[in-house]
């Protein structure tokens, strides 16, 4: 049994392929894009591609999927790295890059489904809106983040 074998041996053989053969957009590799891209390339998505402009901060930590030792680092390169530790048999696409209207095309034209994990409300909006003109018919999964605690006073039981 190969290390690929062994890795997806209690994956169904049907889902497998399909999860295999898949490439997957993510746009933004912060709290949602870095966890999502973990789960996805665990199991056994063939291709991501991840886009995202940031760097690494201490601040991200504590609910992004990076490392002490990385803070400065471009996100998307340190985001690769960690991922092939954990599933090495992801193909992972880094696009360190702005994502905007002319570029959504060019950027996740090859992915199945697209990932929007921005944190602005105005972001979220672009892309799906350009998601949707450029590429109809493939899906768009949208979320909504929080981008850390910011004003949590407000929150009351």
């Amino acid at each position: 049994m190969t290390g690929e074998d062994a890795f997806f041996a209690r994956h169904d053989p049907a889902v497998l392929a399909c999860l295999r053969a898949a490439t997957v957009g993510i746009a933004g590799a912060g709290g949602l894009g870095s966890t999502a891209a973990a789960a996805l390339a665990r199991a056994g998505v063939g291709r991501l591609i991840i886009a995202d402009f940031d760097r690494v901060e201490i601040t991200n930590l504590n609910r992004q999927q990076y490392f002490l030792s990385q803070v400065g680092r471009v996100k998307v390169l340190a985001l690769r790295e960690n991922l092939r530790r954990m599933a090495p048999f992801t193909k992972v696409v880094a696009r360190r890059v702005r994502i905007t209207r002319r570029n959504v095309a060019a950027l996740f034209g090859e992915a199945d489904l697209l990932i929007e994990a921005f944190d602005r409300a105005a972001e979220k909006q672009m892309l799906i809106e350009t998601w949707l003109e450029k590429l109809p018919g493939r899906p768009i999964i949208a979320a909504s983040g929080l981008s850390g605690y910011g004003g949590n006073a407000k929150i009351r039981q």
